[in-house]
Parts: structure tokens; sequence; C-alpha cells
């Protein structure tokens, strides 16, 4: 029998539970494309689990300043991924 790369594919991931992983290096890369620089060189993404994106800023001000802009970039980051998989961001 005959399997398509895809089915093939889709059943390692599974296999070997990737599919966080995945999904947490996707939200990584959109982190970049969609905050920007500036914001990229000051946060770093440390844990990403049932929908809630961890992230390291360097300090307090930057903390304070995404917390605000929040649920934009959690819409941003949705947008993209074309699902409602990042429903809050804490930020640490």
């Amino acid at each position: 029998m005959l399997r398509s790369i895809k089915e093939l594919v889709g059943e390692f991931i599974q296999q070997n539970n990737l599919a966080t992983e995945l999904e947490t290096k996707a939200i990584e890369d959109i982190w970049k494309q969609e905050t920007g620089v500036t914001i990229t060189k000051n946060t770093k993404i440390t844990y990403y689990k049932n929908g809630v994106i961890t992230v390291k800023t360097k300090t307090p001000v930057w903390r304070n300043e995404l917390s605000l802009q929040k649920q934009e970039i959690i819409d941003k980051i949705n947008g993209k991924l074309n699902k409602n998989k990042v429903k809050d961001i804490r930020f640490i």
C-alpha cells in the first residue's frame, strides 16, 4: 500500500512529539517578523504551551511596553498562523 509523503511526515511528527516544537518555531519566526529588530533584540520566547507564549524581556520597561501591545501581537501571530493558537502572552 502506497502512502503519500504528507501522511508519512504527519505520522513521523506525531510519533516523535514534534508538533509542539514545530509550532513553537513557527511562532518564533512570526514573532521576529511582526515585532521587528528592536523588540526582537530585547526579548526571547522562552516557552510555548497550551496557547500561552512566555517571553523574557531585557528590562521591566520592555515588559510594560509589550504588555500594552499584547493583544495586537496575539492578533498578528494568529493571523499569520491562520489559526487562533495563541491565547495569551506572558512577559517575564
